[in-house]
Formats: C-alpha cells, sequence, structure tokens
C-alpha cells in the first residue's frame, strides 16, 4: 500500500480517502487502490501546497482536516496508520481523531502505556511488539509534522521484519476463498431447506382447510335438509287430572314431582 501511495504522491496527487473499502486485491492478489473521488492536486487550488476542503471518511480523518489546512500526504499517511492498526489488530484504534475521543485523546496525549494497556485486554503478551507500537504511534500523530515520510515508513524496522512471500499470501487467501464457499454454500442450502419447510408448513395447512370446508360443507347440507323438513308433531292426548303440566320453574317442579310420586304407585311396563 506504500508503494501505491508513494507512487500517486510522486505524480502530485493524494487521494484522501484511503480506507479498507477502498484497498482491493486483484485476481492475482496483488493490492490495488481504488476510489479516487476525492483525490486532489497536492499543490491545492491556490498552489501553496494546502488543501482546505473538509471530506474523507470520519474514522480515518486525521485531526487537522477540520481546520480545512492540512497537507495532503500527511493526511493520507495517517488514514494508512489507522488501515494498518485495523489489519495488524482486527478493530480500529479508536471511533474518530478528534479530542473527544477517549482513545484517540490519549494518542494526543501522548499517554501511550494508558492507549497500549486498554488495547492489550484480552490479548496475549506481547501481542503489539515494541516495533509496531512505535510505527502506529507515529503514523497515526496529532502533530502532522511528527508523522513519518512514506521513506521512512518504508526502512522502518517493523516494515524491515521478515514477510510473506507472493506465494504463500496467494495459498493463504486461496484457502480462506475455499473456506468462505463451503460456509456461502451451507448457508444456501440451509436457506432453501426452510424455504421447502415452509412450502411444505402452507400446503399441509391449505389441505387442512380445505379438509374443513368439505366437513363443514356435508354438516350444512345435513342441517338444512333436516331443517326445511316439515315434521308432523303427534296430537295431543287427553289431560287427566293426574297428568301434570310442567309450566313453572324449575325448583317448584322437582318438589310437585317429588310429591307425585310420593303420593301415587308408579308401575313400569315389563318392556321398561
Amino acid at each position: 500500500m506504500m508503494n501505491g501511495l508513494h507512487y500517486l504522491h510522486q505524480k502530485g496527487y493524494a487521494h484522501r480517502d484511503i480506507k479498507p473499502e477502498n484497498v482491493l486485491l486483484s485476481n492475482l492478489y496483488i493490492l490495488k487502490i481504488a476510489d479516487f473521488g476525492f483525490a486532489c492536486d497536492l499543490a491545492g487550488k491556490d498552489k501553496s501546497g494546502v488543501l482546505r476542503t473538509k471530506l474523507g471518511t470520519e474514522g480515518y480523518m486525521a485531526p487537522e482536516i477540520p481546520t480545512k489546512k492540512y497537507e495532503g500526504k500527511s493526511v493520507d499517511i495517517f488514514a494508512s496508520g489507522v488501515i494498518l492498526f485495523i489489519m495488524y489488530a482486527g478493530n480500529p484504534p479508536f471511533e474518530k481523531a478528534t479530542p473527544n475521543d477517549p482513545y484517540y485523546k490519549l494518542v494526543k496525549e501522548k499517554r501511550f502505556d494508558i492507549f497500549w494497556k486498554a488495547h492489550c485486554r484480552k490479548r496475549p503478551a506481547g501481542y503489539f511488539s515494541d516495533a509496531f507500537k512505535d510505527l502506529f504511534s507515529r503514523m497515526v500523530a496529532f502533530d502532522p509534522s511528527e508523522r513519518p515520510k512514506i521513506e521512512e515508513i518504508a526502512s522502518h524496522s517493523w516494515v524491515r521484519e521478515p514477510i510473506c512471500s507472493h506465494s504463500e499470501i496467494k495459498a493463504e487467501f486461496s484457502a480462506r476463498q475455499q473456506k468462505l464457499d463451503k460456509i456461502l454454500d451451507e448457508r444456501r442450502k440451509e436457506q432453501e431447506r426452510e424455504k421447502m419447510q415452509k412450502l411444505t408448513a402452507i400446503n399441509t395447512q391449505g389441505s387442512a382447510s380445505r379438509d374443513t370446508e368439505n366437513v363443514d360443507k356435508k354438516f350444512m347440507d345435513i342441517y338444512n335438509k333436516e331443517y326445511i323438513t316439515k315434521r308432523t308433531l303427534p296430537a295431543l292426548e287427553v289431560l287427566s287430572k293426574d297428568d301434570i303440566i310442567l309450566d313453572t320453574k324449575a325448583a317448584f317442579t322437582i318438589s310437585s314431582l317429588k310429591h307425585f310420586f310420593d303420593s301415587h304407585e308408579v308401575k313400569l311396563a315389563d318392556e321398561d
């Protein structure tokens, strides 16, 4: 990435939006810097070398950009330092480079002992080497004049440590791609299974509904047939003095029945 920025700066341009989303890999795993929408002439509109447009992506913007007086190379170095930390640690060093940010405030005040202690939580001892700490701290310095030039970064002790060869990088990323493809394929199959289960449930529910409709129709057919049938009740027999007409409340009726059975001998027919 430093080689790409060095080439860009040599051509007289600042990128001004360096971030992970704009650092790509080709199919040959060669790093490419992308998205030059915020790029501009290093000399600036007035050729003074001072840039005055406030732009960039929060979290990668150098602290001097909001002042609208900054130098293009320096803000690109700052953003590269943030990317360096993210690629190494897997998380950003701070939310944004302002004095109000608790992490960047430590950087601004050069209280690096507390800064690194906070980032070393839940990490093994020695996770951040002294050389890495030094390079990062200098690249994101609050004062732009304290940030290293690209040539100084290239000669830094951490950068000059042994690195992976291009073939090793290619093999590693190929293995990661295969692993990712497997995960995505399993996820796709799981989504298809869930989709089929939902369709099966819908079809089963539809069949049950249709069965219920058939039962309801049969019941209504029988009900309607019975309802419209004219039934002739047998003629009422002549009441005798011993007959009881139930036209009173239930409690009185039961009491009357009890009195009736107590005062009459009830004989049941043989067939009963």
